[in-house]
C-alpha cells in the first residue's frame, strides 16, 4: 500500500486523494527533480507529468494578478479550455488568444451551482464571439452546470485620486456602470427589453429584468441561476424574467 521515493526518504500512500492531493504530487516531483528517469517510480512520472500540464496549463490558459496561484477548480475549467482548444475544430482558432483570470463557484437553491467564469476586460468582446459555443461545450464538460461568462472590471470609487487635474472618473468605472454591465453579461446572448423597479412598503426595491422573448427556450431554466448570481455579485435583488404574452 505505501511506496518510499528512492534517495529523498519520502512517503506516500496509493488512494483515492492521490489525483486530488496537490502536496502528495508536489513530493513526487521534487523527488522526481533529484532522479534520473530510469529512476523515477511510476508514481514519480505520472506526476511529473501532471505538474508539467498543470504549469502548462497555468501559463497559456489562466492569468491571476500578483503571484496567486489558480485554484483546482480554476485548473479544471482551464484545463477544460485547453481541451477544448485541442480538440474542437469549431473553437481552437478563437481560442488560442483567449485565457481566463478566475473562477468562482455559487451554490444555487435547488442545490446545483453555476460557475462564473471571469474574463479580462480586453478580451471580453473575443469571448462573446464565441460564448454560446464555449459554454455549451463547458457546461457538458461540468455536468451541467450552469456557466457564466463575467468580464473583470474594476471600480473606482468617488474618492479616486486623479492623476491630473480636471480629470474625470470614467463612468464606466462607477459602481451602477459596472453593476450594469454585470447585468448584462449575465444574462448574453439574450438582450435585455426592459427593466422595471419594485418599491415596497419596507422601503425595499426589486429590479425586475424583462429578457427577450425569444430566447425563452433556452434560458427559461436559466432564470432563478441568474438572479442568484448577481445577488452574489452585487448583493442587490433582482427578479429575471420575460414580458407578458400579448393576445
Amino acid at each position: 500500500n505505501g511506496s518510499t521515493l528512492h534517495g529523498m526518504g519520502f512517503g506516500f500512500e496509493r488512494n483515492d486523494a492521490w489525483d486530488e492531493g496537490r502536496e502528495m504530487k508536489m513530493i513526487c516531483v521534487i523527488s522526481a527533480s533529484f532522479l534520473s528517469p530510469w529512476e523515477m517510480c511510476s508514481e514519480c512520472m505520472y506526476a511529473l507529468q501532471l505538474a508539467n500540464r498543470s504549469i502548462f496549463i497555468s501559463q497559456r490558459k489562466i492569468v491571476k494578478k500578483g503571484d496567486l496561484m489558480p485554484t483546482q477548480l480554476e485548473e479544471r475549467v482551464a484545463s477544460a479550455i485547453l481541451d477544448l482548444e485541442e480538440t474542437s475544430k469549431d473553437l481552437s482558432a478563437e481560442l488560442k488568444s483567449l485565457y481566463i483570470s478566475s473562477v468562482k463557484e455559487v451554490q444555487l437553491e435547488d442545490k446545483r451551482s453555476a460557475l462564473l467564469v471571469f474574463v479580462p476586460y480586453p478580451l471580453h468582446k473575443k469571448f462573446k464571439d464565441i460564448q454560446s459555443r464555449l459554454t455549451r461545450e463547458l457546461e457538458k464538460k461540468f455536468n451541467d452546470k450552469h456557466v457564466l461568462f463575467i468580464a473583470q472590471r474594476t471600480v473606482l470609487s468617488k474618492s479616486y485620486i486623479r492623476k491630473s487635474k480636471g480629470q474625470l472618473r470614467p463612468r464606466s468605472r462607477t459602481l451602477t456602470a459596472v453593476h450594469e454591465a454585470i447585468l448584462e453579461d449575465i444574462v448574453y446572448p439574450t438582450q435585455i427589453v426592459g427593466k422595471r423597479t419594485i418599491c415596497k412598503i419596507d422601503g425595499k426595491k426589486i429590479l425586475k429584468v424583462y429578457l427577450d422573448p425569444k430566447d425563452v427556450k433556452d434560458v427559461d431554466d436559466k432564470l432563478k441561476t441568474f438572479g442568484t448570481v448577481y445577488k452574489a455579485l452585487t448583493n442587490k435583488q433582482v427578479e429575471f424574467l420575460f414580458p407578458p404574452t400579448e393576445y
